[in-house]
């Protein structure tokens, strides 16, 4: 071996050593401080109906449970990653066959169009929480970027199987959120 090619490899071991350290160290808390500052933005936007609306109250039992739903997935955003979501998604399967209590407390609001603001406010507390997985895992990254014509190919043939898959997500995600919600402090 000459010395060319130690060097060679002896950068490119620091390099892929510094690129993990960004990755898992740096990366990973600003996606979750991300999550965070948008989990905190909805909260606030979830206050402010409370604050407006007289049959949406703070005292009313869907909001403090969507308040203490968000509030636990902002306290609990660092532990929101795809292998723990792929574990808590097959548990739940297995032992939840009803629907999620948090689109039960949604649906307990009686006006249609503060139930409807509501449900986007959570949905997109749901999303965050997708896109940050994405966002925290470059292996899933990489899968995604390299699926992503597969994806688009498959919505062309069926667009309601990419839809419903979709959805299974979202619906394992707001349990999750629910579970971590209850997590202690």
């Amino acid at each position: 071996m000459n010395v060319e090619i130690a060097a060679t490899v002896i950068e490119n071991g620091i390099l892929l050593g510094l690129l993990l350290w960004l990755i898992y160290g740096p990366w990973q808390e600003t996606v979750a401080d991300i999550l965070r500052q948008k989990l905190f933005e909805i909260r606030d936007e979830l206050f402010d109906l409370a604050s407006e609306r007289e049959d949406f109250t703070f005292d009313s039992p869907a909001y403090r449970e969507l308040r203490n739903t968000l509030n636990g997935m902002i306290r609990h955003a660092h532990f929101i990653t795809w292998p723990r979501f792929l574990i808590f998604g097959w548990l739940t399967r297995r032992y939840q066959a009803n629907e999620s209590s948090l689109m039960d407390l949604i649906q307990s609001i009686e006006d249609p169009q503060l139930r409807d603001r509501v449900r986007h406010k959570i949905q997109a507390a749901v999303h965050a929480m997708i896109v940050s997985m994405i966002l925290r895992s470059p292996i899933l990254m990489g899968v995604l970027m390299l699926g992503f014509p597969v994806l688009i190919f498959w919505h062309l043939l069926s667009p309601m199987r990419l839809q419903r898959a979709y959805l299974a997500i979202a619906k394992t995600a707001a349990r999750e959120a629910e579970f971590t919600a209850s997590l202690p402090s």
